[in-house]
């Protein structure tokens, strides 16, 4: 949690794009079974990232935070 009060210094418009590179890059390049360890590790840690962002202090993050995983969620069904 500590790091989510560093994190909310920056601009709630610069945590929504970086969230929303995240979110693009599991849904596009990190999903399906045959990816190797490496990238099932990255697509754990940027899953976890959004998931914490659950917690961001700024309302506007978090509704992206909940569109961006609802998506991902859609998408893998």
């Amino acid at each position: 949690m500590c790091c989510i009060v560093v994190v909310c210094l920056q601009p709630p418009s610069m945590r929504n794009s970086m969230l929303t590179v995240l979110g693009k890059l599991v849904m596009n390049l990190l999903t399906g079974d045959n990816l190797d360890q490496n990238h099932k590790n990255m697509r754990e840690e940027f899953l976890d990232t959004l998931c914490e962002h659950l917690h961001d202090c700024n309302g506007f993050v978090r509704a992206k935070v909940s569109l961006l995983i609802y998506t991902i969620l859609i998408r893998a069904y």
